[in-house]
């Protein structure tokens, strides 16, 4: 019963089966104004935390996935569908993985790298 529930809920009868060009460009430029926003507030891209640590890839992961909700929650409660409910959940899984990869290579690129006289890596490149 949950199950036909949640799926009646993620169901994307309503978009009609047209979704309009305009909707994905409102919903992307919406998304990256809340990204820039967010990140601003978090200090995420000013060198808040080393390159590739871990510290680094929680807060980017947690920008993501708030960033992720909000749109999704204002595109389920947007009178008119903008997008199929289900499209913003999996863009925001798929964007976490592609923001954190990166940053994972990184790690494995600097873990090769020789620590300086201080015994200390450098990921400030």
């Amino acid at each position: 019963m949950l199950t036909w529930t949640f799926s009646e809920a993620l169901h994307v009868n309503a978009a009609g089966g047209n979704i309009p060009l305009y909707g994905v460009l409102a919903v992307a430029g919406a998304t990256v104004i809340l990204h820039v926003l967010l990140a601003w507030a978090a200090r995420l891209y000013q060198g808040r935390s080393a390159a590739g640590s871990f510290e680094e890839m929680f807060v980017l992961a947690s920008v993501v996935a708030i960033v992720g909700g909000i749109v999704a929650f204002a595109n389920m409660m947007a009178p008119d569908l903008y997008l199929s409910r289900t499209t913003t959940i999996v863009a925001t899984l798929l964007a976490l993985i592609f923001c954190a990869w990166p940053c994972g290579l990184w790690r494995i690129l600097v873990a090769d790298a020789k620590p300086n006289r201080f015994g200390v890596v450098s990921t400030r490149g």
